[in-house]
């Protein structure tokens, strides 16, 4: 029988690990394209040394900065580049944060596990696929009201409502009501993104703030002089110009506002990205502490199944070659294609209004 080696001398308070010694081996094939990436994230949170256990331990801080990096990113790509930014946005992250919004908004609450959602919810909302637009999406918000679990009857009957009116606006109206969607939808990530979970600082102010200050800098005008001139601002991809996408994106709207309104959507949009690819799930898990890159697609696979997994990352691959030769082509197949996911965001967030809280999902 061994005998126990004594203990070693303390010398304070011993400061808890918070980010694994070494890289653990990749469990599967896909997984080894993500060690590299992991093993440098390591080096640089030791390199960060307090820094860095300060962002792992404080989720709250950790995705507002995110958020800030993610809206000042957003801004300078919009003052310089704004034509290639939407252009190559929906081409490279559009399907992706499409599996993030079935992931979140359906598989991880588990209304795929209700026929009222299928019937009453996601049935209408797939008619977009047939132009019906707006017309079905609130088609969809009033099926969310019927679906929702424990809602005064109160509620349900005020969104019912609210979503008749809409409907009627969008019958009245569809071009109109689907172009102004199409704006607004992208507000609706950052709500839910505000709604996800209860928070104990007020450090998710900080990304909010700053992209309702970034929106106000668009809309006043503020930096046209600075960066009109550049031979950059106006460079863009063949058949998506400025001539193309502001008529598109602001149709009607009178002389500089087009510009303003169609910069504020490329803005709004980038954000609207890095909500559903990093700041939700950043706030869904159930541990504060950040995952390395392969134990993150490992999660994705167990909670969408890899058969969905790999037809997401075949078709953004598609997209992107096909973007290499026809970038106008490609985006605009995209954007047929994934016309649903506003509706389904939308319906989404009346649920968790009306539900009052998260419904129950895996925790890991």
């Amino acid at each position: 029988m061994g005998v126990a080696a004594p203990p070693a001398a303390s010398t304070g308070p011993a400061t808890p690990r918070v980010y694994p010694r070494h890289v653990p081996p990749a469990r599967d094939a896909a997984e080894l394209v993500f060690l590299p990436a992991d093993r440098v994230r390591l080096q640089l949170l030791r390199a960060l040394g307090p820094v860095a256990r300060r962002l792992v331990r404080d989720r709250e801080l950790r995705v507002a900065l995110v958020g800030a990096v993610a809206v000042v990113g957003a801004l300078l790509a919009t003052l310089l580049v704004p034509w290639w930014l939407l252009a190559l946005g929906p081409v490279v992250l559009g399907v992706p944060h499409i599996l993030a919004d079935v992931r979140y908004l359906v598989i991880r609450p588990a209304f795929h596990r209700r026929w009222g959602f299928w019937l009453l919810v996601a049935a209408p909302i797939a008619a977009t696929w047939a132009g019906a637009g707006l017309r079905a999406g609130a088609l969809g918000v009033a099926g969310a009201a019927l679906v929702a679990r424990g809602a005064a009857w109160g509620s349900r009957a005020l969104v019912i409502a609210c979503a008749a009116g809409l409907c009627a606006v969008a019958w009245w109206s569809p071009w109109w009501t689907d172009l102004s969607f199409a704006h607004a939808h992208n507000l609706v990530a950052l709500a839910l993104w505000w709604a996800w979970r209860q928070r104990s600082s007020r450090w998710h102010l900080l990304p909010l703030a700053m992209f309702v200050g970034a929106l106000a800098l668009l809309a006043a005008g503020s930096v046209e002089q600075l960066v009109y001139r550049s031979p950059l601002f106006w460079s863009a991809p063949d058949s998506l110009d400025a001539t193309v996408q502001v008529p598109w994106l602001a149709s009607r709207v009178p002389g500089e506002w087009a510009l303003r309104l169609t910069l504020s959507f490329a803005f709004a949009q980038s954000v609207h990205y890095a909500v559903w690819l990093r700041m939700v799930p950043e706030d869904d898990r159930g541990r504060d502490t950040p995952r390395p890159f392969a134990a993150s697609w490992r999660a994705l696979s167990a909670d969408v199944g890899r058969p969905l997994l790999a037809l997401t990352t075949l078709a953004t691959l598609g997209l992107v070659g096909w973007a290499l030769a026809d970038v106008a082509a490609a985006r605009d197949l995209y954007l047929r294609v994934g016309l649903f996911h506003g509706h389904l965001e939308l319906a989404a967030f009346v649920l968790f209004l009306l539900e009052g809280a998260r419904s129950a999902r895996p925790t890991a």
